[in-house]
């Protein structure tokens, strides 16, 4: 393992300790540790297209040192975006009851669609999480943003897009300030999983996998994008052998569950990215979005 990968697991597992422990009854999670992006940033996007899913499957786009923020098909078989942004504290104290963390430290709601489901969790550390029903199909690609921004002097604001390429425009999920100082809430450390949250024994016998686009990354919504050309290849501490990844054409796919077999890459490769492709024309409307997207104005007040 050359030093590269060896910075990049330490990075994963202090970022998300959680994807590497191993669950029983599970498929393994696997993921994809972008590489090669200009960190940190203050916008990052992910396009995903779901190939198999079941209930029970997590297709997170864009892991990162706040939250996470992806697609799901839930138990009952709807299907929903999924954006969560962690309590100041300890992040991944995974014995956290998210209702114990004080009010003063715990993650603030700043905006939502009218129709996500705003709630707390604690299965992956103490969040702030937000759902909205969203009947995204597999086969059809679907692109996520996430921005960060100073609110006030001791809050960070993230703030989770979906972009309709119906009326071609980015449509707000939820907003949430995190105790961060602002020097200290830009975004980085930033991976893509499929994970098998339910624990069936159908779940264990079907496959599910999506291909991931690069990572886009900026500094800030008005500035040029960069990509992540590189990603390496991890799952959790599982036994199983169903599960694959690889290179896709402008990314990464990765597979787990039922008859999938882990004959294409070998956990901790470092992989390139499919060829490069623009910068996705959407990008360009973020900025404008993130503008003109209004939140409460932070408190005057001179503590967190």
């Amino acid at each position: 393992m050359n030093k590269l990968i060896a910075l990049l697991t330490l990075a994963l597992a202090a970022v998300a300790p959680g994807l590497l422990r191993a669950a029983d009854g599970r498929c393994r999670s696997i993921h994809i540790a972008y590489d090669g992006a200009v960190f940190p940033a203050r916008a990052i996007s992910v396009e995903a297209t779901p190939d198999a899913s079941c209930p029970g499957t997590f297709f997170c786009l864009m892991g990162f040192n706040g939250g996470c923020a992806g697609i799901q098909e839930l138990n009952d078989g709807r299907r929903i975006i999924h954006f969560s942004v962690w309590d100041t504290g300890e992040p991944f104290n995974f014995s956290a009851h998210p209702e114990e963390v004080g009010d003063l430290s715990r993650t603030k709601v700043l905006a939502n669609h009218p129709d996500a489901v705003i709630s707390r969790g604690g299965d992956e550390g103490s969040v702030a999480k937000a759902t909205l029903e969203y009947p995204w199909e597999v086969g059809k690609p679907i692109r996520l943003a996430v921005t960060s921004a100073p609110y006030g002097d001791f809050r960070t604001a993230y703030t989770c897009w979906l972009w309709e390429a119906d009326s071609k425009a980015w449509l707000r999920v939820a907003a949430f300030a995190t105790l961060v100082e602002p020097s200290k809430g830009r975004i980085g450390s930033c991976y893509a999983y499929v994970e098998d949250f339910n624990g069936s024994e159908k779940g264990l016998k079907t496959a599910r996998s999506a291909r991931f686009s690069r990572l886009w990354v900026t500094g800030d919504a008005a500035s040029p994008w960069s990509s992540a050309a590189r990603g390496v290849f991890t799952a959790d501490s599982g036994k199983l052998t169903n599960f694959d990844g690889g290179t896709s054409e402008f990314g990464f796919w990765l597979a787990t569950g039922g008859d999938t077999k882990n004959v294409t890459t070998r956990l901790w490769t470092k992989l390139p990215a499919g060829d490069a492709e623009t910068v996705p024309a959407c990008l360009a409307d973020l900025a404008r979005a993130a503008k003109e997207a209004s939140v409460p104005p932070c408190p005057a007040h001179v503590t967190p």
